[in-house]
């Protein structure tokens, strides 16, 4: 939380008292960019908050590729996904990104900071329930 108070998404204040504890809030930068999911589901509400960036323009779909199985005894259907492969780029990438773009890389190992000037593949992960619906969880990266 350090680093988005660093780029002006969150300010950052200590907590009178506790010189080792720190108050954070969204600025109206960070509020731009924030990205939250409520979901309601389940015994516990769970809260996602994140800051995001750009958009992903699809430059083409390289492949889709379908795996059907059947569970195990006992369970009651089976499972088609399809996984699509696809080349994209990022536009309209905010200056906050590009000026902290090393240390965004250094703090978040698992996903580097996608450039504009840059092509980059993925591939999205899609179910198929009753009635032949097409459901897609997340972008696996």
């Amino acid at each position: 939380m350090p680093l988005f108070a660093d780029i002006g998404l969150l300010t950052r204040e200590p907590v009178e008292g506790h010189p080792e504890l720190y108050h954070y809030e969204v600025t109206e930068l960070g509020e731009k960019y924030r990205y939250q999911d409520i979901d309601r589901r389940g015994s516990r509400t769970k809260y996602e908050n994140s800051f995001c960036y750009g958009q992903i323009v699809v430059e083409s779909v390289t492949d889709v590729e379908k795996n059907e199985y059947t569970r195990a005894k006992g369970y009651s259907y089976n499972k088609t996904n399809f996984y699509v492969y696809y080349n994209y780029h990022v536009i309209n990438v905010p200056d906050w990104v590009l000026n902290s773009e090393n240390k965004l890389n250094a703090c978040y190992k698992q996903i580097t900071v996608r450039l504009p000037e840059k092509n980059y593949r993925d591939v999205l992960k899609f179910y198929v329930a009753k009635g032949d619906k097409l459901y897609q969880n997340s972008i696996i990266v």
